[in-house]
This record gives structure tokens, sequence and C-alpha cells, in this order.
């Protein structure tokens, strides 16, 4: 069920593949908002990965943006930064990131 008031609004997730992470990230693209997943996963599990991002994308319509990296990494993170200011408009602030979800298991 879409919520007008998070519609096409962006939330980023931390530990966005499995568990707390997943399950939020599934149940805000179904409330309208588009999601920046931060994972960490090997090969062998990078296809819960294309599964959510399948789902937020073409169940729910909207945007994902999937980031594998190791959190904990500073040059990582300031990498990661920049690709989410390059996907986020600047101009309008309510694109801006909305939410934010910890769930980072290490």
């Amino acid at each position: 069920m879409r919520e007008a008031a998070l519609d096409n609004q962006w939330a980023l997730v931390l530990g966005a593949s499995s568990g707390f992470g997943v399950a939020t990230a599934a149940r805000l693209a179904e409330a309208g908002m588009n999601i920046i997943g931060i994972h960490l996963d090997r090969r062998g599990t990078m296809g819960n990965v294309e599964n959510i991002v399948d789902l937020i994308e073409n169940t729910h319509k909207r945007s994902a943006i999937f980031i594998n990296m190791n959190a904990a990494d500073e040059a990582k993170r300031r990498e990661a930064i920049e690709t989410i200011k390059d996907n986020l408009d600047p101009v309008n602030s309510s694109k801006g990131v909305r939410i934010l979800l910890h769930s980072l298991a290490f």
C-alpha cells in the first residue's frame, strides 16, 4: 500500500541484503519509497540482492541503488556517498534521504 507522505522519497538501508534490512527495504518500497541499499555480499549471496532489487524496481516500481561494500572502509564510504549524491536531486531537498536504517550485521 502506497503512503502519500513516503511516495518517491529515499530510504538508506545499511545491511539491505538480509534480515531486518531486506524486510524493511521491501516494505518501504511497497510504501512508495526509493531504496539505497548498502550491503556486503560475496558471489554466493548476490542472488538475494538481485531478488530485492527486482522486487523494488519491477514489483513496486521504485528506484533501487544497491552498493556492495564494506561499510567499515572509509574510502568505500566516501565513494558510496558520491554515488548517492550523484543519484539524488540536489535542488529538491524533499528528494534527499528521509529514512536511515542501520542494520549492519558486523
